[in-house]
């Protein structure tokens, strides 16, 4: 008899104990092979590499009777699947800002030990602003299990400009040399990333100018 073999598939290593009887003349030896490979004399069989395992054995009495050979199947799997994401738009990059609508994560699962996928994690679209990372599962037939994780960043919001008049008017509110205005920009998400320069204001009544900022998702915001 056989014992030890695990139904179904395992995600550990495995030891077959072969236990032999004879009521008459006695036990002389008992042989097996595994996958067909050579014959080897012995109780104990130990299966350490993925795959699905066949093991032949039999058992000679003193006599030199020979039992019928038997057979167990013996399916190991130690390897862990692997799992990868891909970004919908296509031009996304993980953890980089976007204005987009929305972005979508899909896991990209695969196994690499012969039990076969058992579980992927489906599609997650991200369309809330902020910083959110989505984390995915993949298992395989014999339990082993990875995971994987994306990080999106949405910001659609515009960054806040404000101008500052730089000079010295007089009591009637005019000024009598060039005025500068002072661009600043805040950005809550994913920052500012460029803002307009100094702007110089000549002669002129009632004049206005015009500064304008980007943040780093490319959203663009003016005062």
């Amino acid at each position: 008899t056989l014992s030890g073999a695990p139904e179904g598939w395992t995600d550990d290593a495995v030891t077959l104990t072969l236990s032999a009887t004879d009521s008459l003349s006695g036990v002389a030896a008992t042989s097996y092979r595994v996958d067909g490979g050579a014959t080897r004399t012995g109780s104990e069989v130990v299966l350490t590499e993925d795959g699905d395992h066949t093991i032949t054995f039999s058992s000679t009495d003193v006599a030199g009777n020979v039992e019928p050979a038997q057979t167990a199947r013996v399916r190991v799997d130690r390897t862990a699947p692997t799992i990868d994401h891909l970004f919908t738009p296509d031009a996304y990059e993980n953890g980089a800002w976007t204005n987009a609508d929305a972005v979508t994560v899909t896991f990209v699962c695969d196994d690499r030990g012969g039990s076969r996928l058992a579980s992927c994690t489906a599609p997650t679209g991200v369309a809330a602003e902020g910083v959110r990372t989505v984390t995915g599962t993949a298992t395989d037939g014999a339990g082993n299990g990875a995971t994987d994780t994306a990080t999106v960043r949405i910001d659609r919001t515009a960054p806040q400009v404000e101008g500052t008049v730089v000079g010295v008017r007089n009591g009637a509110g005019w000024y009598s040399d060039p005025v500068e205005v002072a661009w600043a920009a805040t950005d809550a998400l994913s920052g500012v990333a460029d803002v307009s320069p100094y702007t110089v204001v000549g002669e002129g009544l009632d004049q206005s100018a015009t500064g304008t900022a980007t943040d780093a998702a490319g959203n663009r915001g003016g005062a």
